[in-house]
């Protein structure tokens, strides 16, 4: 007898053509790679989704509920896909997103603590222009290289993936797939009956293929404001939740539980690191599911120019003070610390963080300067290599207040 895999995936690909068939493959043939590998539905009968079923050996379904103009509708995909799927966990994903083993480890350590959880993330956006070759043993390194080089963080409001147990999602409306509104009412929906949602971001890196709006008559414009999106938005009842309203976080193998009032009460982050070693996006990987949304950056030398320029593309808001060497202040090195200090002394309170990346050995000095001005906040320090431990999944922000934040040992 068959055992089960430890899955499933559905989606609802678009028409198998052009520069669509390339990233749509892209991303199932990701799907095919996982260990374990899971269950794939590929639902509709645009054209080459048989075929590609049929390549890649998966199950098709090819009926479809649609709305008048032929878009598919979610109620019935999920209601049929909770009903045909031989496994207890499903995932819903958008076709065009790739995805790794970090998808199930975080599956896996997330059902060690929960047993109804809705589990969701935000993406990265890249442009791919060719089919990828799997059959290279470094395609992943090479994928991820090419994502933290040039890749961007989409907003909280996107949601390409959803997870959870069989006969969670209920009673969806009769949402377009496509349209924008549905997501964000499927996270309303599982807050509002008291289910974990669980953000994944910072442990799970999905890779949305960026492409065009061809098939909509207005474009990406459609997606919001067309006919379509309208209906969902009435469906929706203007119940709206995002990424950013989830009350679990799952970072380096750790899930902390968020304040049930917001992130908001989060203490402030202080963090600095050794300028010999530039960790390439990893502290903005880790400052996003932590609300990190304004930072002061003190700091001299060419890395501090690319953090500011990473944090820049993040959308974080960056309080600059930074030396005459890396072109954007117009400060000498002396003074960039000492305008820093009266700042951040008059100011505190308006950053959610404080940042340095100081060449040199002055770098503890005017940390220390720093710890003596914002005396009295709830402030925390890290070392570059604590980032960089929580970014490679070896320990969790483990100096966050017990009574603020509740963390659990993930055995997965």
């Amino acid at each position: 007898m068959k055992s089960k895999q430890f899955f499933t995936i559905f989606a609802i690909p678009k028409p198998f053509d052009g520069f669509i068939d390339i990233i749509q493959r892209n991303a199932i043939k990701s799907w095919t790679l996982l260990e374990p590998k899971p269950e794939i539905i590929l639902f509709g009968n645009e054209a080459g989704v048989a075929d590609i079923a049929e390549e890649f050996h998966l199950r098709h379904e090819p009926y479809v509920a649609c709305n008048p103009c032929g878009t598919p509708l979610l109620d019935y995909v999920f209601k049929t896909a909770q009903q045909k799927a031989t496994n207890d966990r499903l995932a819903y994903l958008n076709a065009d997103i790739i995805i790794m083993n970090d998808f199930l480890s975080a599956i896996t350590a997330v059902e060690n603590h929960l047993n109804n959880y809705l589990l969701i993330g935000q993406r990265y956006n890249i442009r791919i222009n060719e089919l990828i070759d799997f059959n290279k043993n470094q395609w992943k390194d090479l994928l991820k290289t090419q994502v933290f080089e040039k890749g961007e963080l989409y907003a909280w409001t996107g949601m390409d993936y959803f997870v959870f147990p069989k006969g969670l999602v209920r009673e969806i409306p009769s949402f377009t797939v496509g349209r924008a509104g549905w997501d964000s009412w499927v996270v309303w929906n599982a807050l509002s009956r008291g289910i974990d949602v669980v953000d994944v971001t910072a442990s799970v890196l999905a890779i949305h293929q960026k492409h065009d709006y061809a098939h909509l008559e207005r474009g990406h414009e459609d997606v919001f404001t067309g006919a379509e999106a309208k209906e969902n938005y009435r469906l929706a009842h203007e119940q709206f939740r995002s990424i950013k309203d989830a009350n679990w976080l799952f970072i380096s193998n750790k899930l902390i539980h968020r304040p049930s009032e917001s992130l908001g009460n989060i203490p402030k982050l202080y963090a600095a690191w050794n300028d010999n070693v530039y960790i390439n996006r990893n502290l903005t990987h880790v400052l996003h599911p932590l609300s990190i949304q304004k930072v002061a950056l003190v700091g001299t030398g060419a890395n501090a120019i690319r953090l500011f320029q990473d944090l820049q593309r993040e959308k974080i808001d960056v309080v600059t003070f930074l030396d005459s060497n890396v072109s954007l202040h117009d400060k000498k090195i002396e003074d960039a610390p000492i305008n820093a200090f009266a700042w951040i002394e008059k100011n505190k309170r308006e950053v959610d963080a404080v940042l340095l990346s100081i060449e040199g050995k002055h770098d503890l000095c005017i940390k220390d300067i720093i710890r003596e001005l914002i005396e009295g906040e709830p402030l925390f320090i890290f070392s570059w290599k604590d980032l960089l431990a929580m970014q490679e999944g070896n320990r969790i922000v483990h100096c966050l207040p017990q009574q603020q934040l509740s963390l659990c040992d993930s055995k997965g």
